[in-house]
């Protein structure tokens, strides 16, 4: 089916999953349109985060799957934020996977405990692989019902 246009009837599902499917849609607008239309609780959406892109580029990194051709869109979290909210009042965004590069380029040995820092969050990242939504349309009714 069309993720844009399915067959299934209003509220088919308790949950309806968006993982790495935005950035390839021309018009993502209307896939979220359908989304809300067939999910009853919630939308879980995933997207390649491009917050940093510009600091990866300055590095000499790129993700390299974002070259494909069929990448169409390059979310930052701002744009992620102003197409949900263009359809949700409630969401929230979260950056997630960090990408360890204050152990790029450091001795192996050196590498895995930096990381570890990392994933214990002694150390903080500024760059993310992914952007995490998750869209509650549980409260999105009630706010619609206030």
């Amino acid at each position: 089916m069309d993720a844009k246009s399915t067959e299934f009837p209003d509220n088919s599902f308790d949950t309806v999953l968006l993982f790495e499917v935005l950035e390839h849609i021309d018009d993502p607008q209307d896939v979220l349109i359908e989304a809300r239309r067939v999910a009853r609780k919630n939308i879980l959406i995933t997207v390649p985060d491009c917050t940093a892109a510009s600091k990866l580029r300055s590095l000499g990194f790129t993700y390299e799957h974002m070259l494909e051709r069929d990448h169409v869109n390059f979310f930052t979290v701002k744009d992620l934020e102003e197409l949900l909210s263009s359809h949700f009042e409630s969401f929230k965004i979260e950056q997630r996977e960090p990408v360890a590069l204050g152990a790029v380029g450091l001795p192996r040995w050196l590498q895995k405990p930096i990381r570890l820092l990392h994933k214990l969050k002694i150390i903080k990242p500024n760059i993310y692989f992914r952007l995490y939504a998750v869209v509650d349309l549980t409260r999105n009714d009630e706010m619609a019902n206030v």
